[in-house]
């Protein structure tokens, strides 16, 4: 039965001549789209290609498993119409061949048949888990024992600034979480440069990354605060009772929301600090002998939250003025420095244990793959 694709789904499937993007949600058909990819092209009648000659990589076991089966109905189907087909018998034939597999399996399954050129022994193998932990561990407290021998002052600032007064313990667990966050970044160096940068060239605080987060943050946090008093508002109209107590406070309140987004609006941060710390909200008026006590708590639980959300926004996210932002910063950068080059240090622990990663065999094996970067050491 012919399947209907979208038109998206079918540019997917029948666009030639390069690099092919595709990002779609869970449940949207990327499978079974990347099913009829490969089988047009090793069914196409001009210039097919054999299945074996593909490389198609997953991120798990069962989604390589699932590739393949579904690659083999298809085939099969196929032939249950044209049993005569040659190029078809060929193609399910070749298929226990293919290379569908892992990401993990293909680098594997390529650093194997590689390993004379990555000067690599024969019986190489990959660490377990706990092994490798092991000697992350015995590494770590090599370089911890190294730092305070030769760190000075500024390595005991570190240790000050990120542990308790007992041991140094968390801040081995902030390198040890840093590193295992970087190893899956091929170029992880470049990468804490880059955030380097952002303290040593750091902008405004409304135009920093985080500025401009919490800026978004704080804008969509308005917007719902804005909601569930225009709802609270409409619910409460024609309720005299409600609207003689209640409508004043809430009619401020939505007035100083919507002053409150658009001083978000213009990105000033020390004018969103100063909207927030002066925002102050009405006492509400009595509602005596009221009746409908739910609707009583349901607006009145509203304009909690619009409360708490708040008060929220200026203890957590607008804590401190452009000038504190600054100096938190400026004293920030050298502690920053200081990890970023222990994390690098650490990072070297498998070449002083013998040990290497599958990127820079793959990066020593096919330097192609990765333009600019060939004239550096990977890791």
């Amino acid at each position: 039965m012919a399947v209907n694709w979208t038109p998206m789904q079918h540019l997917a499937i029948s666009s030639q001549g390069g690099p092919l993007l595709v990002s779609a949600a869970a449940g949207s058909g990327k499978t079974a789209v990347l099913v009829e990819r490969i089988i047009q092209k090793i069914t196409d009648p001009v210039s097919p290609v054999d299945v074996d000659r593909l490389l198609v990589v997953t991120f798990s076991n069962a989604a390589a498993a699932q590739m393949r089966a579904r690659i083999g109905a298809r085939l099969s189907g196929l032939l249950s119409a044209d049993s005569s087909n040659t190029q078809l018998l060929r193609q399910q034939t070749l298929l226990s061949g293919a290379h569908i597999s892992t990401v993990h399996a293909f680098c594997l399954e390529l650093i194997r048949q590689n390993f004379m050129r990555l000067d690599l022994p024969a019986d190489f193998r990959i660490g377990d888990e706990y092994e490798l932990s092991t000697i992350r561990a015995d590494v770590l407290e090599q370089l911890m024992e190294s730092a305070y021998e030769s760190g000075g002052e500024a390595f005991y600032d570190l240790v000050e600034l990120f542990s308790s007064t007992k041991n140094d313990s968390r801040l081995q667990e902030i390198i040890d979480r840093l590193y295992g966050f970087l190893v899956s970044h091929p170029f992880y160096e470049d990468w804490l440069d880059q955030k380097l940068a952002d303290y040593e060239n750091a902008p405004a605080a409304g135009e920093s990354i985080w500025g401009r987060i919490i800026l978004s943050y704080a804008g969509d946090t308005v917007e719902r605060a804005k909601r569930i008093t225009k709802d609270s508002i409409a619910q409460m109209a024609g309720d005299e009772a409600m609207e003689k107590a209640y409508l004043p406070a809430f009619q401020d309140d939505l007035y100083q929301l919507e002053a409150l987004s658009q001083v978000l609006d213009g990105r000033d941060w020390d004018a969103a600090v100063s909207a927030l710390f002066h925002f102050q909200f009405m006492k509400l008026g009595q509602l005596r002998k009221y009746e409908n006590t739910a609707f009583k708590d349901q607006v009145q639980n509203g304009r909690k939250m619009v409360k708490e959300s708040i008060a929220s926004l200026l203890s957590h996210q607008f804590c401190a003025s452009e000038a504190e932002y600054q100096e938190d910063i400026a004293f920030l950068l050298p502690h920053i420095r200081l990890l970023f080059d222990l994390v690098k240090d650490f990072a070297l622990f498998p070449r002083r244990k013998g040990l290497h990663t599958s990127f820079s065999a793959l990066f020593r094996l096919c330097p192609a793959f990765f333009p600019g970067k060939a004239t550096k050491e990977a890791h």
